[in-house]
């Protein structure tokens, strides 16, 4: 079974720009963000699947109390 991360379309981050240090996968598919930048705030959506199934989670990063 495999868990992947990426961006949502039209969502503006820099997550997983190389050289990212404190951005880590977990081997159970989390993914932890050790040190936010501005422009990670977005919407993120994880893909997991294997064999017999596949399965979408999403979330939102939000800072600055702006909402």
């Amino acid at each position: 079974s495999t868990a992947k991360w990426q961006n949502i379309a039209g969502s503006k981050n820099s997550l997983f720009a190389a050289g990212r240090e404190e951005v880590r996968f977990g081997s159970n598919g989390t993914l932890k963000i050790f040190a936010v930048q501005e422009g990670d705030e977005g919407s993120y959506q994880c893909v997991a699947e294997n064999d017999n199934d596949m399965s979408l989670a999403s979330g939102s990063l939000l800072l600055g109390g702006k909402y």
